[in-house]
């Protein structure tokens, strides 16, 4: 039994590799939970100002606020493998946003 463990301890620390692959897809991981945490960030904001400039009511879908995001691809969080990526604004749709409206058009 102590030759398996001394062989287990061996082998172990002949693949380092291992380890390191884990650890990278545990950052890759959390990288992309972040990057959509932000994304709900900027999206909650142009929520915000278009309520502003429109009678404090949240905006009815997502296509109404595209004056206040950079780019449609904010809408798909990367983590997200079920849907397209939308890289205009004409490929919004319902399929391919990774977000809900919850409460469209109610007031802040």
């Amino acid at each position: 039994m102590e030759k398996l463990r001394t062989d287990n301890a061996q082998l172990r620390s002949t693949l380092p590799g291992v380890t390191l692959i884990k650890d990278m897809a545990k950052a890759k991981v959390a990288a992309q939970a972040e990057t959509c945490m932000n994304h709900l960030r900027q999206i909650y904001m142009a929520g915000l100002v278009w309520a502003q400039e429109n009678g404090d009511h949240y905006p009815q879908d997502f296509l109404s606020t595209s004056d206040g995001l950079s780019t449609p691809i904010i809408l798909t969080c990367p983590s997200d493998k079920a849907r397209a990526t939308p890289h205009t604004w004409d490929e919004v749709a319902a399929g391919n946003v990774s977000y809900q409206l919850v409460s469209p058009g109610t007031a802040p």
